[in-house]
């Protein structure tokens, strides 16, 4: 694993021509075996599909090639932000097109909706392009294209310590860890994540019809309950940083081990686990990388399976554990590709089927109201009584895939391109793609800001912030505006005021290190 601490770019007014000749080699290999894939497991009666497949396909390629463009020598690293928006609409436009191509049954779970129409799944690939597209153009042309590295004095400097962040952030697991123990004398989760999820809906649900003081007190913890999980990411990324940068291989392995124990230990989603490792990895990169992608892509394929297992093993986590073990993994291994449609990624293709139809047929249009409304719904319900009937594609499409279980806290994630869609057909796809990009361009925009001294250059803090609200990005394909928005405030806004706060107090402290760019 490489941790080199500075990489080096082009000088200032240069001219040369990217030097990553065997990057950008790798990338039309890329495409070319991604459209033999394509083409070789196509189903026959599906085939109709496949232009436009390999079209989204080379479009997602391209938009790969662009990002490594404007990088420094066209090399990419995975601390830039643009690589997770771009992996999350592979997971969610891409990759549940290529699987339906290839014969999976998406359809079979919700049958009472019918068939994917060739028509609408030819329109899907287009309107995913739209949306790419439209999104990466905004972002490009707002985010800047530096590379943000500790020069060289400050990268022989001590790093600020990792270990009271992630004492912080798992403080309300200790918590809860420990009352668990006092209650039931189990060290590890044993609700399963059905009936965890149906009493926090529950008490969700009494809370705002109880109102007054406890309705404020679950308006907040709404907004800062992810702040924990960050500052844990961010040690452990310190942590990760000064282990790279020392090559202790044992510990590295020690590190690895966290992640599992600390989803046995936790009884809510796999996401609050993943996304505080995630974190930590593109913090090491950016202070002491670049890590190598080989590494990555190994560990987080290993990652994959892992929390794909876990995701069938907490549905009976209420069981002994070898039991429970046992069955998750009898199941594991007899679901197929095909079978595993309920996952969040393949369902996604249905959801947006669903809505392209239902909005066609009732010639329906939400128009300009959909922004106003999605800023409404930020404000607190004291404030906007009625946002609780505005129209929300989530709410919506759980309502129409799983009718009354929706009540009790069933639900499945919502669809930007449903969002775009219901806006005004093509148009609104496109706007709110842009819209989108706007802000993820502008939130790099904002956290690289230096002041108005010439050649000032963005503290550590920003930096930090600015490859982790990536982590967050989630929203871009299966939530709203307003989930966005608020998803942001929390993970960027929040900390970006605790931050400054601290910095104004502690101006000697380690987190106001200048970091340098190179272009």
């Amino acid at each position: 694993m490489n941790a080199t601490a500075q990489a080096t770019g082009p000088s200032s007014g240069s001219a040369a021509p990217p030097e990553n000749r065997l990057g950008l080699a790798m990338l039309f290999a890329l495409l070319a075996i991604g459209i033999a894939y394509i083409a070789y497991g196509v189903d026959e009666s599906r085939a109709a599909g496949m232009p436009a497949m390999m079209l989204e396909y080379a479009v997602w390629i391209g938009l790969l090639g662009v990002a490594m463009m404007r990088s420094p020598n066209a090399t990419l690293r995975v601390s830039d932000p643009y690589l997770m928006l771009l992996g999350l609409g592979f997971n969610f436009l891409v990759y549940p097109g290529i699987l339906w191509l290839h014969g999976a049954d998406m359809e079979r779970q919700w049958f009472e909706f019918g068939r994917i129409r060739m028509d609408i799944f030819v329109q899907l690939q287009a309107l995913h392009v739209l949306y790419m597209v439209s999104l990466s153009a905004l972002y490009f042309g707002i985010a800047p294209r530096h590379r943000y590295t500790l020069p060289e004095d400050a990268s022989s400097a001590p790093l600020p310590d990792g270990r009271p962040w992630i004492v912080v952030g798992l403080l309300p697991m200790l918590y809860t860890t420990v009352q668990r123990i006092i209650t039931t004398g189990t060290l590890a989760a044993t609700r399963n994540y059905g009936d965890v999820w149906s009493s926090e809906y529950a008490d969700v649900t009494a809370t705002h019809a109880e109102g007054g003081s406890a309705l404020v007190a679950s308006q907040f913890l709404g907004k800062v309950w992810f702040l924990p999980w960050l500052v844990f990411g961010i040690g452990e990324g310190l942590l990760l940083a000064k282990l790279l940068k020392q090559d202790r291989r044992l510990p590295l392995v020690l590190f690895a081990l966290q992640a599992p124990v600390l989803l046995f230990l936790n009884s809510g989603g796999r996401s609050v686990i993943a996304a505080p490792f995630l974190i930590a990895v593109v913090v090491a990169d950016l202070l002491v990388g670049p890590i190598r992608w080989r590494w990555v892509l190994s560990l987080g394929s290993v990652a994959m399976v892992g929390l794909n297992f876990f995701g069938i093993y907490r549905a009976y986590r209420e069981r002994d554990f070898g039991e429970a073990f046992a069955m998750a993994n009898e199941r594991f291994s007899t679901v197929s590709r095909s079978e595993s449609v309920s996952a969040e990624g393949p369902i996604m293709l249905m959801k947006e089927h669903f809505a392209i139809a239902w909005t066609d047929a009732n010639n329906y249009s939400r128009g300009v109201a959909y922004f106003t409304e999605s800023l409404l719904s930020l404000l607190p319900q004291q404030i906007v009584p009625d946002k609780l009937h505005y129209m929300n594609t989530t709410t919506f499409l759980s309502r129409e895939f799983l009718g009354r279980a929706a009540d009790v806290g069933g639900g499945v994630a919502g669809a930007i391109i449903a969002d775009g869609y219901m806006i005004g057909r093509e148009l609104g796809v496109i706007a709110l793609g842009a819209v989108l990009g706007a802000i993820a361009g502008g939130i790099n925009r904002a956290l690289s800001w230096s002041g108005h001294r010439e050649g000032a250059q963005p503290m550590l803090w920003q930096v930090v912030l600015l490859v982790t609200w990536s982590s967050q990005c989630i929203p871009f394909y299966r939530n709203d505006l307003s989930v966005v928005i608020s998803q942001l405030f929390s993970v960027v806004g929040i900390p970006t005021v605790l931050f400054v706060a601290w910095v104004s107090l502690s101006p000697q402290s380690r987190w106001t290190r200048r970091v340098s760019t190179s272009a």
